[in-house]
């Protein structure tokens, strides 16, 4: 007989998070964000099954995944060879630990350093902290018998939760599982099993803990490193949030982004001037087939920097380009220490040289403390691609430590305003230590490696 075994995961956001169903908006709803989140038919925010069994499937040795999750076989171009999945996603509940918080985000055009015509769009996320209740079924048959357990399976899932991983979204643990195993053959179990359903199989069942770990690796991380990089704010540091306030005394004022009360740098920020600068290093050291993701044509999908930052799908006329996720994990910054001013800006009549009547405006800008950029490797991923630590590639490696350097000498800044002044960091004395020992060696490494491409 079936062995029916039943359970019950809660997953707690340590992001803000969530599934969106952008298909949702309709005639009327210009009020409602870009991205909303995903809801049932009681307007509640929802998890779809089919977004926990992709994430569940990632955490099964790729060996396991066809026989537990099912498979389409393509044996001829008319024939495909089907298999179920033994694994059921019952169902899913959400509780959100506040109201659902939103993001603003915008492109930024390289080529005149300011935001993007047409590329503005917000999404709704659950607040980290909320919960998602996960019920799943798995049966033992009597040729595939306790071969995965199902307890064992939830305890080493890492959990992602809908888009934007790439930058800090969605990150979430499993706190406590409980397991209902009920053997068809036994009249006490058969019983329960057609008398019962639902949640209260779960009552009389107690929880086991399970203690949180994150797999995903710092990617600096060494015996002398711990892989976060800190920096000081030397200067004004505005990343709006894209709301602004009113205030019938003064001009309205750009309010920065907040994750609750406090100041954060989002992980897009950090991947959008990283990714920017790599580029810029790779592009002007030598002719390593670096694409110019700002180029007509987009990110070109091949190069080593579009293998590590990801790439969008797009449209080349005769066929469409399939997209690919970051390999790298920017997580959002929290401003600790942070000290927030309001300034007044006015634009100047360059006829007079006063004043422009009607043109003051003000900000808010964070004008001192500390922000840590947590960079991870995507643990998510079956296999580095060949490469060096982490199986990164070692010219992107290299370009990185480069762009951080840029960012401690000011070349380069983050947020707003960065050519008057704002957004220059500083590093802390142990980040300042570790650059100063790995920049020479990636500038030593990159010059071996455009030697070697002009002796080809």
């Amino acid at each position: 007989m079936t062995v029916v075994n039943l359970a019950q995961a809660t997953l707690r956001l340590e992001s803000a998070g969530g599934v969106t169903a952008p298909e949702t908006r309709g005639v009327g709803s210009v009020v409602l964000p870009s991205l909303p989140l995903a809801r049932d038919v009681d307007g509640r925010p929802t998890v779809p099954a089919t977004s926990i069994a992709g994430s569940l499937r990632q955490a099964v040795a790729p060996a396991d995944r066809d026989g537990l999750f099912g498979h389409v076989t393509y044996t001829s171009p008319e024939k495909t060879r089907t298999a179920v999945s033994r694994l059921w996603v019952l169902g899913t509940r959400v509780t959100p630990s506040a109201l659902t918080t939103e993001r603003r985000r915008t492109a930024v055009d390289r080529h005149r350093a300011a935001a993007a015509a047409g590329a503005l769009f917000d999404r709704e996320a659950l607040p980290a902290g909320s919960t998602i209740e996960v019920w799943l079924r798995l049966d033992d048959t009597p040729d595939q018998r306790g071969d995965i357990a199902i307890d064992d399976l939830l305890s080493r899932w890492r959990p992602r939760i809908g888009a934007g991983r790439s930058t800090g979204l969605g990150r979430a643990v499993v706190t406590q599982v409980r397991h209902v195993r009920l053997d068809l053959s036994d009249d006490g179990d058969l019983l329960r099993w057609l008398t019962t359903g639902g949640p209260a199989l779960f009552d009389d069942v107690a929880p086991t803990p399970v203690t949180a770990t994150d797999d995903d690796q710092r990617l600096f991380a060494d015996e002398k490193f711990d892989g976060l990089l800190t920096f000081v704010v030397t200067d004004a540091l505005h990343i709006g949030s894209g709301r602004r306030q009113n205030d019938d005394e003064g001009p309205r004022t750009a309010l920065i982004l907040r994750d609750g009360n406090q100041p954060i740098v989002p992980g897009s920020t950090w991947k959008g001037v990283l990714r920017s600068r790599v580029e810029l290093v790779l592009r002007s050291v030598g002719s390593f087939g670096v694409c110019s993701s700002v180029s007509a044509d987009g990110p070109c999908g091949t190069c080593p920097v579009c293998e590590t930052f990801g790439w969008t799908a797009r449209d080349l006329g005769d066929r469409t380009v399939v997209g690919a996720r970051s390999r790298l994990a920017f997580l959002d910054s929290s401003v600790t220490g942070a000290t927030v001013r309001t300034r007044n800006h006015v634009a100047i009549d360059r006829v007079f040289g006063g004043a422009s009547r009607g043109l003051l405006f003000s900000e808010e800008v964070v004008v001192s403390g500390q922000v840590t950029c947590d960079l991870r490797w995507d643990g998510s991923f079956d296999a580095p691609p060949d490469g060096g630590p982490l199986g990164l590639d070692p010219l992107v490696r290299d370009a990185l430590v480069l762009a951080f350097q840029d960012l401690a000498e000011g070349i380069a800044g983050i947020g707003a305003g960065t050519t008057r002044g704002n957004g220059t960091l500083t590093p802390d004395p142990l980040t300042a230590r570790w650059l100063d020992r790995e920049a020479p060696a990636a500038r030593a490494r990159l010059r071996e490696a455009v030697d070697a491409l002009e002796d080809v």
